[in-house]
């Protein structure tokens, strides 16, 4: 009986299949039910997801194929084809009516996108907490560390630099609108210094073609301001039968061209081109004197003319009595050079008086009336830049020089014959714009001698207006 049972049992044995094999009933029909206790039984280990449970063969009816067990040294992973472990979740209890009601339906426990994106993040985080000696690849590589908020620092002092470059931009655009020096004299043989200037300042008569008033002004920062005066019957070589300095202007034609024939003939008398002039006639100077509300003058001696009488002393005089005072000359024993002194002292009394803050409020009314009958070759800016040039170079002592020279006659006319060596020595001393000095080869001075003209190089001391005697005479 064992043997035959033996051999029932093997007539229906599959010999390609091997004994760990499991087989449904269809396999076995027809066998006796001792047959089918051969399928062995396979019990699947416990899940720690929540999937574990024995298997214990097919039911009834169920047509299950077979199902190879493990081989008990195999590596096997049954997760291995998964992303990742965070995808795995614990097996969801099947959803009630009152959830369902509630429109709280269970997520699908095997659907990979059952969780939002912040569903997944929240996940994350309290995984990290639970479970931090095991973080997630995909976390370590995707992670970005939150920047740690830099603390604001305080930058007063840098902030405060910034600040004064930026206002010493804005007065320095200012200043360049408002003040701009002129352009400065180049010979091109000499080197010039940056620190002085030479401006032209002239006086014409009724007529306006006859400069009765001749002054160079010179503002240097090293030895402050001064006034040369320059004689107008001064010999020039200007080919007339009587060469005077004050004819110049009037040969050329008056305006812009008798100015510039007149600063030509300063670059022969003085070896430099000054950097600028300014032509005025009377009326000006009176409309001036008035705008600054009179000036107080310390008048030198008593005199009488143009119809006014004055007493010597300080007083105020309004634009016409100025214009009296500052035109006045027969009563002086040295005449011409004795007036153009006193015309130099009124310019001093009157620039004094502009610099007091009681006179600020006027000044540009006086501007105003300068400028609308001023022949000049500066700027609103040049003349702003050159009164604050002045104004740095010191106010207070004006040093006042006039050209050495003597009086000669020439050709039944009395002139002026300037000392070429001592107004030589006085340019390089007073108004010398250049490093090097000036010399005797620089410039071109004519004098008479034996009632002709020639080059004088003669050296003598130059007349001192302010050693004059005024009673004495």
């Amino acid at each position: 009986m064992a043997n035959q049972g033996q051999n029932n049992r093997r007539s229906g044995y599959d010999p390609n299949l091997d004994d760990t094999m499991v087989f449904d009933r269809d396999h076995f029909s027809g066998q006796q039910p001792y047959q089918q206790n051969y399928r062995q039984s396979y019990t699947e280990p416990e899940s720690p997801y929540g999937y574990g449970g024995s298997y214990q063969g097919p039911y009834p009816g169920e047509d299950t194929g077979y199902y190879e067990a493990p081989a008990e040294d195999a590596d096997f992973d049954p997760y291995e084809d998964w992303e990742d472990e965070q995808d795995y979740r614990p097996r969801q209890e099947p959803m009630t009516m009152a959830a369902r009601a509630a429109g709280k339906a269970n997520p699908d426990p095997y659907s990979r996108n059952r969780r939002s994106d912040a569903a997944r993040q929240a996940h994350q985080r309290a995984r990290r907490q639970t479970r931090p000696e095991e973080p997630l690849r995909e976390m370590e590589e995707d992670y970005v560390p939150p920047r740690r908020r830099r603390r604001r620092k305080r930058h007063g002092f840098r902030n405060f630099i910034i600040f004064l470059l930026i206002l010493a931009s804005i007065l320095g655009a200012v200043f360049f609108l408002l003040f701009r020096a002129p352009e400065r004299y180049e010979d091109g043989v000499h080197t010039r210094r940056t620190d002085i200037y030479n401006i032209l300042l002239c006086a014409t008569d009724e007529g306006e073609m006859r400069t009765d008033t001749i002054m160079l002004a010179t503002l240097d920062r090293k030895n402050g301001v001064s006034l040369t005066t320059l004689p107008r019957d001064t010999i020039v070589d200007s080919g007339d039968w009587v060469p005077k300095l004050n004819a110049v202007f009037a040969d050329a034609g008056g305006g812009r061209d008798g100015a510039e024939a007149l600063m030509d003939q300063m670059e022969t008398l003085l070896g430099f081109r000054p950097d600028g002039y300014a032509v005025i006639n009377y009326e000006v100077f009176r409309d001036a004197v008035n705008a600054l509300g009179g000036v107080t003058f310390d008048v030198p001696m008593d005199m009488e003319t143009d119809g006014y009488a004055f007493t010597a002393g300080e007083q105020v005089l309004n634009g016409d009595e100025a214009l009296a005072v500052c035109r006045f000359r027969y009563g002086y024993l040295m005449a011409d050079i004795q007036r153009q002194y006193v015309q130099q002292n009124f310019v001093k009394a009157m620039i004094r008086q502009c610099m007091s803050p009681s006179s600020w409020l006027r000044l540009p009314a006086v501007y105003e009336a300068v400028m609308d009958n001023t022949l000049t070759d500066l700027s609103g800016a040049n003349i702003r830049y050159l009164a604050l040039h002045a104004f740095l170079s010191g106010l207070g002592d004006i040093q006042q020089y006039s050209l050495p020279g003597e009086g000669v006659d020439y050709n039944g006319s009395s002139c002026f014959g300037l000392y070429g060596q001592s107004v030589v020595d006085l340019v390089n001393e007073v108004m010398n714009p250049f490093e090097e000095e000036i010399t005797l080869d620089d410039v071109h001075i004519l004098t008479v001698e034996d009632g002709e003209l020639v080059v004088s190089t003669w050296r003598g001391e130059a007349f001192d207006p302010s050693t004059y005697d005024y009673d004495s005479y």
